[in-house]
């Protein structure tokens, strides 16, 4: 009887070890990974606010300088600098502007262009959010998994005594 007691002390430490084990890959692996993907998520959404914001301002200046067929005149406008601080910008010629495509490269466009590649770098980018979302919950019901195995194997072996 001793010895079948000294291998159930044994299987409890061996257990308690695993299941620790598991917890550090729970914490330190799966959570880490998930904060990565919601972080690039978060990007994501700030790139693509900034796009329809842009796009809106495009928008407005193509609607306007068609209106008021001026187009050969500078167009002067309040510009964004951050945090809400707005300053007074001249454009010389409002039918091109540069946009940065990436990589820290700028491209001169006009605005029908400019448009035309925002509309395709938001798709891309609804595209990337989705596969991020799809890897987000992927990673969720893993821990959610693992969490369910090791409660199963701790009460497992809480019943056995």
């Amino acid at each position: 009887m001793s010895s079948d007691a000294a291998k159930s002390d044994a299987n409890e430490v061996t257990v308690a070890e695993k299941v620790t084990k598991y917890e550090h890959f729970v914490n330190d692996v799966l959570r880490e990974d998930l904060k990565r993907v919601l972080l690039r998520q978060e990007l994501i959404c700030q790139q693509m606010a900034q796009y329809l914001q842009l796009k809106a301002v495009f928008q407005g200046v193509q609607r306007n300088r068609l209106v008021d067929d001026c187009e050969d005149k500078p167009l002067k406008m309040q510009t964004d600098i951050g945090s809400n601080f707005y300053v007074q910008t001249v454009i010389a010629n409002p039918r091109k502007v540069f946009l940065m495509i990436g990589m820290g490269f700028y491209v001169e466009l006009t605005l029908e262009e400019a448009l035309a590649f925002i509309d395709k770098r938001q798709t891309h980018l609804n595209e990337e959010l989705n596969q991020l979302s799809t890897q987000s919950s992927k990673i969720k019901a893993n821990i959610n998994s693992v969490h369910l195995s090791l409660l199963f194997v701790i009460e497992f072996f809480i019943g056995i005594d």
